[in-house]
């Protein structure tokens, strides 16, 4: 396997995330960082981080061509960061979520030509969490028969008070627990039922200009019913807490960060009657290099070799630009309906 030259712009904390991991994967060199920050090329130096510093991402792109750039910068910045990367056939992966808005988002996914372009992905980690692409698949396969309604949690205890940073800033951020933290679910519910084809939410402010909790009612076709609750203010919630549950004519599901609980219905030939309960231990561990060693994070280790190992044509990230757009349109429809209240909106 070819060395792949990667570069990383943005060492906020999930910058630095990416660049502890990607420094451990194999037959993968760091030949570039980039942050705006004063301070952090001295830091990422006394790290042990050795690769040219730049103080402009599109600098960066234009200097070195590396061969694929992780970009964790906020979302109204990954319009400029996509220009320059595509414009130089260097691969790109996006934090979630992929634009500040719809128009960027679209704009973002034009920039590759007909011909498909570089690799490309954005960082929903969720998508190798082996509990949800267990219940992705029992979906998909129709172990639970035509699925009639769902509804769907993430809660998250982080925002209790006003605060002044990028996230509460919607021309920066896109929004608040929605965009910032729930793109993750929205993802999800795209994943396991495809793009919705309309929209019913409310938003509640508690601390700042944008949203801290969201409400939201999805219609899928065939009747395909989903409720959605989102909320970065949710005491007892250190870390995100996902909450799924799917019914079916067959049978249910109900899906966290770490279990699978299917409970199964008479003439369910997938499952015996009753309840059956799977655990993190019991389901195939995220695709990983044998030398690697895990950090012990869900999904993120495992996304980032996904899209190292596509870049120069070596298959599909399992997150493409196409995948965040429908995300981005669904986020977009939610928005939009919660600022005419009580209105459904299409998407």
């Amino acid at each position: 396997m070819s060395i792949k030259r990667v570069a990383v712009a943005g060492l906020g904390k999930i910058g630095m995330f990416h660049l502890s991991i990607l420094k451990n994967l194999p037959d993968t060199q760091i030949v570039a960082i980039s942050d705006k920050m004063k301070g952090t090329k001295k830091m990422v130096k006394g790290m042990g981080f050795d690769a040219p510093f730049f103080d402009d991402a599109g600098e960066l792109v234009r200097q070195v061509k590396p061969d694929a750039l992780f970009a964790c910068v906020p979302p109204a910045f990954n319009r400029a960061i996509a220009e320059q990367c595509v414009s130089h056939n260097v691969a790109l992966f996006l934090e979630k979520p992929m634009a500040a808005s719809l128009e960027d988002a679209r704009a973002i996914l034009n920039l590759l030509p007909s011909s498909g372009g570089p690799s490309n992905a954005v960082g929903y980690m969720v998508a190798f969490y082996p509990t949800f692409v267990h219940a992705g698949k029992l979906i998909k396969e129709n172990a639970l028969g035509k699925i009639s309604r769902y509804s769907a949690s993430l809660y998250l205890g982080e925002d209790f008070k006003k605060e002044a940073g990028w996230r509460q800033n919607p021309r920066i951020s896109g929004g608040g627990a929605l965009s910032v933290v729930g793109s993750h679910l929205i993802y999800l519910l795209y994943s396991f039922f495809g793009t919705p084809v309309k929209v019913q939410s409310a938003v509640t402010h508690l601390f700042s200009e944008v949203e801290d909790e969201v409400q939201a009612m999805l219609e899928h076709p065939d009747k395909l019913t989903g409720e959605v609750s989102v909320s970065w203010s949710k005491p007892g919630y250190s870390e995100m807490g996902f909450h799924i549950i799917v019914d079916g004519e067959l049978g249910s599901v109900e899906v966290t960060e770490n279990t699978v609980t299917v409970t199964a219905l008479d003439g369910n030939s997938a499952f015996p009657a009753g309840r059956t309960q799977l655990y993190l231990w019991d389901l195939p561990a995220p695709k990983l290099p044998g030398t690697f060693v895990d950090t012990g994070q869900q999904g993120y280790a495992a996304q980032d070799f996904d899209f190292v190992s596509s870049v120069g044509g070596a298959g599909k990230p399992r997150v493409t630009w196409r995948d965040a757009f429908e995300v981005q349109r669904i986020i977009d429809g939610i928005y939009r309906s919660a600022a005419e209240p009580g209105n459904w909106v299409k998407l």
